[in-house]
């Protein structure tokens, strides 16, 4: 019995619900994949949160603080001692190359939240836990891009317009970001999330700042 050939209508038929396939399972295994990235991002700030707790036991009961005007004293380098590899630093899913101030060897991809210039300072001597009023709705560190500074945002510096230090935020996690807080939980979320309700950055006010809102907003913006 002689087989029958497809016919060009046929072939097209199949290539067509192919392409139809593709187009439906590509996006969900991108999310898939960028889930999982999210995921590793989370896992990396916990990380750094049982390094600020391990550096504080052994100071004292004091955070490190942000930077100290030597490369030597800032936070990442501090509690560098406490991780078990530098590739902690760096988030899977910013392509970002941002470097450790000083230091073009470690790729940094997270900074302190500095909504309060003071609160992290080296003049304080390093910020006492019991300093901290309710940890759990108060964030020390989130995503960040483009630079290797020590910290995100400030509300010193141009009120979260384009250019100022509120501009580096990373939101990439399909608009949202990993947001570590002082009681050492991991919180996805979207940055305009944190301009409602206890705020999650400044030590001292329980509510944002027009700077700090502005800053949040920049960010959001930036990852609509």
């Amino acid at each position: 019995m002689k087989k029958r050939a497809f016919t060009l209508i046929e072939l097209l038929v199949v290539i067509a619900i192919i392409a139809i396939l593709a187009a439906i399972l590509f996006p969900v295994f991108a999310k898939a994949r960028e889930k999982a990235r999210t995921s590793s991002c989370a896992s990396n700030e916990k990380q750094l949160g049982v390094a600020f707790a391990q550096y504080a036991q052994d100071y004292d009961e004091k955070y490190c603080w942000r930077e100290g005007g030597n490369p030597t004293y800032q936070w990442r380098k501090m509690v560098q001692p406490y991780i078990k590899s530098v590739q902690v630093f760096k988030c899977p899913s910013n392509t970002t190359s941002a470097t450790f101030w000083n230091d073009n060897s470690v790729v940094s991809n997270y900074a302190m939240v500095n909504g309060n210039n003071d609160v992290h300072e080296a003049w304080r001597g390093g910020l006492a836990l019991s300093a901290i009023d309710k940890p759990a709705n108060k964030a020390v560190v989130v995503e960040l891009r483009n630079q290797g500074w020590t910290e995100w945002g400030s509300s010193w510096w141009n009120g979260g317009t384009a250019g100022s230090a509120w501009d580096n935020g990373y939101a990439g996690h399909m608009s949202q970001w990993n947001v570590l807080y002082y009681d050492g939980h991991v919180k996805i979320q979207k940055p305009i999330a944190m301009t409602t309700g206890i705020f999650a950055g400044d030590i001292y006010d329980d509510t944002p700042n027009a700077n700090q809102l502005s800053g949040y907003q920049r960010v959001q913006a930036l990852f609509p």
